[in-house]
């Protein structure tokens, strides 16, 4: 028994009849960190806009782009993720709007 255990040890399998869309894909682990790394860069982008937009300056468009820049990313990453809902959630109704926002205040 160790002596298949070490057969398959080189294998990086116990099971020598895994097909290779069962085996775990090697650039699984980068998708993962760059859809955590949007989302935590959209969160401060929203962030950052929403701030712009409260203080109701003359840079208070500016915070429009933050806004849309945030959803963008908010948009890769469920694209990424292949998330439906996030996908329809982010594009039709923030980007959307926030493109909106942006003709309005820097635009018009």
């Amino acid at each position: 028994m160790a002596q298949i255990e070490t057969k398959y040890k080189y294998y990086g399998s116990k099971n020598p009849r895994q097909t290779q869309a069962q085996k775990p894909r090697k650039n699984a682990y980068k998708s993962v960190l760059m859809t955590n790394n949007l989302k935590i860069s959209s969160s401060f982008f929203g962030l950052g806009g929403g701030v712009f937009l409260a203080l109701n300056t003359s840079l208070s468009g500016y915070g429009f782009v933050l806004l849309a820049c945030s959803s963008s990313q908010m948009l890769i990453a469920s694209i990424l993720e292949a998330n439906n809902i996030m996908i329809f959630y982010s594009s039709i109704l923030f980007l959307c709007v926030d493109l909106l926002g942006v003709y309005r205040w820097l635009l018009a």
